[in-house]
């Protein structure tokens, strides 16, 4: 008989269950009326965090884990645009949406699309922002829904 095991290795180990959590979703956008209209639109079904500026974000997001940007064209300091290239370097799977009043056509929202970001134009439904919404992380391969984390 070995007497070498310890009685503390033959206890069985806890089992932890799988924590779930609901997706979370990052609004950027300098002008508050919108982002609170964002997030009365996307709660319940989804955890949302607000941020003012595209530089608030950039450093929400090294601390902090989302499954979504949802980002305005027209912001002081940077840019929508500008944010979206760095976050295709720094976190290149995260999906991302931009929001603008600007027509589809403009120069800004084809170089987003050419980027793979969906432009979501201004004014917008509840049902055309969940779309979008559930639809880019489908894009990434996997899937956000209310349910859950991406999968």
């Amino acid at each position: 008989m070995n007497t070498n095991i310890k009685p503390q290795a033959l206890r069985p180990k806890p089992v932890r269950a799988a924590v779930t959590r609901s997706p979370r979703v990052l609004v950027i956008d300098d002008e508050a009326t919108l982002r609170s209209l964002c997030s009365r639109m996307l709660r319940p079904r989804y955890e949302v965090v607000e941020c003012t500026s595209a530089t608030q974000a950039l450093d929400l997001l090294k601390a902090s884990v989302v499954d979504l940007v949802l980002t305005d064209l027209e912001m002081p300091e940077m840019t929508g645009l500008a944010l979206i290239e760095r976050l295709r370097q720094s976190h290149p799977e995260l999906p991302i949406i931009l929001m603008t009043g600007r027509n589809a056509g403009d120069a800004r929202c084809q170089r987003a699309g050419n980027l793979g970001v969906p432009v979501l134009t201004k004014p917008f439904s509840q049902q055309d922002l969940l779309a979008l919404v559930e639809a880019p992380a489908v894009a990434a391969g996997g899937t956000l829904s209310s349910s859950g984390i991406p999968s």
